[in-house]
């Protein structure tokens, strides 16, 4: 192999572990700020006042309040209807 094949390998491989590094990241980031969602305590009363009989606007208003996504929102709706936050 010749270096110049070694050095676009080693470069390739830098760069796919910088964005499993990124996207790792992100996700830690995103489900810490979930948590932090869950335990704020104006969480709860929110949901009380905003939450409606139809599923799909709740995930929709819950996710554009919180600023989450809306797979987060449904876990956030299920965590209040177990009540668990």
């Amino acid at each position: 192999m010749s270096a110049f094949a070694v050095t676009n390998t080693v470069l390739i491989a830098f760069c796919i572990f910088l964005a499993l590094l990124a996207w790792s990241r992100g996700k830690a980031r995103s489900k810490a700020y979930f948590e932090q969602i869950c335990r704020h305590a104006a969480t709860k009363p929110w949901l009380e006042a905003n939450l409606s009989e139809t599923e799909l606007d709740n995930i929709r208003k819950t996710a554009k309040h919180f600023g989450i996504a809306q797979t987060q929102a449904k876990q956030l709706i299920d965590r209040y209807h177990q009540n668990r936050l």
